[in-house]
């Protein structure tokens, strides 16, 4: 599974765990044509910590087989900052 950023024409690949451990100036410096690089970038990383921490790993396929309204709670779940 990896985080695939697209910016407009400009699309980056990290695989997730990557994302988790790397500085956030890194992560900033990726999606920073985006906007709002440290808000995002803090926010990417606190949803996979999240994520992992919850799950146990860095995956969201367990999201397929869960109602668009179960999607919603469960994602509800994750702090934004």
């Amino acid at each position: 599974f990896c985080l695939v950023l697209v910016l407009g024409l400009k699309r980056c690949r990290f695989v997730c765990w990557k994302v988790l451990w790397a500085e956030s100036k890194d992560v900033e410096n990726a999606i920073r044509c985006g906007g709002l690089a440290p808000t995002k970038a803090s926010c990417i990383k606190n949803v996979l910590r999240c994520l992992r921490e919850r799950r146990g790993e860095l995956c969201l396929e367990y999201l397929r087989d869960l109602s668009i309204d179960e999607i919603k709670a469960e994602i509800s779940l994750v702090p934004k900052w």
